[in-house]
């Protein structure tokens, strides 16, 4: 799989509450990350395919 690298600015609680479930799943945060992007990318999607769903008869 091909990857690529971004660069956000979080707040230092966020950073915080993202290490603490890293170290509970035992995975590295590059991977919570990458799963917690997957995840919102996912919601979203589903969310807009079902508003657009009536315009689209």
């Amino acid at each position: 799989m091909n990857t690529t690298s971004v660069t956000i600015a979080i707040s230092e609680d966020l950073e915080a509450r993202l290490k603490a479930l890293a170290e509970r799943l035992e995975k590295p945060i590059d991977e919570v990350l990458a799963l917690a992007l997957a995840e919102y990318a996912d919601t979203w999607e589903d969310h807009l395919d079902t508003v657009d769903a009536p315009q689209r008869g």
